[in-house]
């Protein structure tokens, strides 16, 4: 063979390779095609191209081949494999490989009926939330916290708690001053001055009287005390009005009983005694209502509220959700209320529960707005594993994990459905605390 014809030979070789490339890359085909089409309708198609995929149930199963902008909303035309049944009630939505990946049709089937897309047939798309509803979720939850938090700061700033401090204050003041008073008195006075002995008798009762208005006013409080009791400014004010209370009123049940020793008028001594017995009266009462602050207070403080929003997302699924939940506990006690997957479908939860030492806990009530039980394991105070099995009628179960990164921040990992293949999906995210 001659020089010229292996080259003419090696030149048609290349161009049928080159032309059989060109053909596959771009979805060439020679002859006719027994591919079929359907349309789809979105409000938005942000990131969608001609030629991303097509797929069912994450499967490849065909190309957009044109996106077309209808004025109100865009109409995306697809090629799909002739080999390929799509069931009629499936649901159409634009996905994407991970957060920041390419975007493809997706079609997520309901029921298996034996009824099947054909060529042609046209469908409403379902649009994908995208980070901007995400953030708009968010910040509606955390308004919502900022509302809570300002409810919980009004109840322990109440003014009229705050006013009868104030009162009590004053009344003590007064209370001192003529104690302060009597005692200059006393330091003046000769044994056996009865006129002496009568105007530190009305001193004692003047100071005896303004301790009386105070410890009424105390015990009209004391019916609301849980209230505010909690506030330790508040409760540490009212715990030193009620020693001062008590002191004073020792102090001058003691001074009345040593006059009484010297007092040599019947009257007057009948006088020191009613005083002697009005002040250690007082005295009764005072101790009495501090024991009631100081358990109240102590009660209080053991309780602590945690606010807290949690943010995942499912690739398999393609769902972001938003949770938001108050923890309340209570040494080994616990209270939890919240709502999760907030939005159009908003379920909640209200769980009671109790730990057991330092490994295990329980808890039950309502799970994603279903009645359930749920088991929790802790590995210091790191990590926490769970398990959640609710929902009666359809059996569902959950497995969650949580692991501290900072003193407020976890990262979570939630399996949804263990129990149902298809509905199956891994979820994962952050949980902050406020």
């Amino acid at each position: 063979m001659s020089v010229e014809a292996k080259v003419g030979a090696f030149t048609v070789g290349g161009l049928m390779m080159l032309g059989a490339a060109t053909a596959g890359l771009g979805n060439f085909h020679f002859g006719p095609s027994n591919d079929y089409t359907l349309y789809a309708g979105f409000k938005q198609v942000v990131g969608l191209q001609p030629q991303s995929d097509v797929r069912l149930s994450g499967v490849l199963v065909g190309k957009v081949t044109k996106i077309a902008n209808e004025g109100t909303g865009v109409t995306v035309t697809m090629d799909i494999n002739q080999d390929v049944q799509i069931p009629k009630q499936s649901k159409v939505s634009i996905a994407s490989s991970g957060v920041m990946g390419e975007k493809f049709i997706n079609f997520q089937p309901k029921v298996d009926n034996g009824e099947y897309l054909k060529n042609g047939d046209y469908l409403h798309g379902v649009d994908e939330a995208g980070m901007d509803a995400m953030f708009d979720g968010l910040s509606k939850v955390l308004d919502e916290v900022q509302a809570l938090l300002k409810d919980v700061h009004a109840i322990i700033g109440d003014d009229v708690f705050k006013q009868s401090v104030v009162e009590m204050s004053d009344n003590m003041r007064q209370s001192s001053e003529s104690v302060k008073n009597m005692m200059g008195t006393l330091e003046r006075t000769a044994a056996g001055n009865e006129e002496t002995f009568n105007n530190m008798i009305q001193q004692m009762n003047g100071a005896i009287e303004g301790m009386n208005r105070t410890m009424a006013n105390v015990e009209h409080m004391s019916a609301n005390i849980d209230k505010f009791a909690g506030d330790p400014q508040t409760a540490a004010d009212l715990k030193t009005t009620l020693d001062n209370i008590a002191k004073t009123s020792a102090d001058v049940a003691n001074i009345a009983d040593n006059m009484n020793k010297f007092a040599g008028d019947p009257k007057v001594s009948e006088d020191l005694k009613a005083t002697v017995s009005n002040a250690r009266s007082i005295t009764e009462r005072a101790d009495k209502l501090l024991g009631k602050v100081q358990g109240t207070a102590d009660k209080v403080a053991k309780i602590d509220v945690t606010p807290s929003v949690d943010i995942l997302y499912s690739g398999k699924a393609h769902d972001w959700n938003t949770n938001f939940n108050l923890d309340v506990t209570s040494g080994a006690n616990s209270l939890i209320l919240g709502a999760e997957d907030i939005g159009d479908h908003t379920k909640w939860n209200l769980q009671g529960g109790h730990k057991f030492g330092s490994d295990f806990g329980a808890r039950a009530g309502i799970f994603a707005g279903k009645p359930g039980i749920g088991l929790d394991a802790y590995v210091g105070s790191r990590f926490k594993f769970s398990a959640e099995a609710y929902d009666p009628n359809d059996g569902k179960l959950r497995l969650k994990s949580q692991y501290r990164i900072a003193d407020a921040t976890w990262l979570l990992g939630e399996m949804h459905d263990v129990n149902h293949k298809r509905d199956r999906a891994f979820y994962f995210g952050l949980k902050q605390e406020f």
